[in-house]
């Protein structure tokens, strides 16, 4: 599945993101003190918990459910005698 994707839709690029975006709350919220406490914690929690899912729904759930098409596809062409596809 990952030869058909662009390189911002790569696993290296997604994990990249969502390191980066789970970073930045902490780093701009880090330039004042006052605000750094309980909201950074918030933010940077809210930030990582879409993280983990943005990362569970691209990296485990889709390259799960492409894998099960193809081979549904490959079992119907299989059944229908036209041999096995890409």
């Amino acid at each position: 599945m990952w030869k058909t994707k662009p390189a911002w839709c790569q696993p290296y690029s997604i994990v990249a993101t969502g390191v980066l975006a789970t970073a930045t709350p902490v780093n701009v919220l880090h330039l004042d003190e006052r605000v750094a406490g309980w909201f950074g914690t918030l933010s940077t929690t809210i930030v990582g918990a879409a993280v983990l899912a943005w990362w569970f729904l691209f990296l485990y759930v889709v390259p799960r459910e492409y894998e099960r098409s193809v081979e549904a596809f490959r079992e119907d062409r299989r059944r229908r005698g036209g041999g096995d596809a890409p």
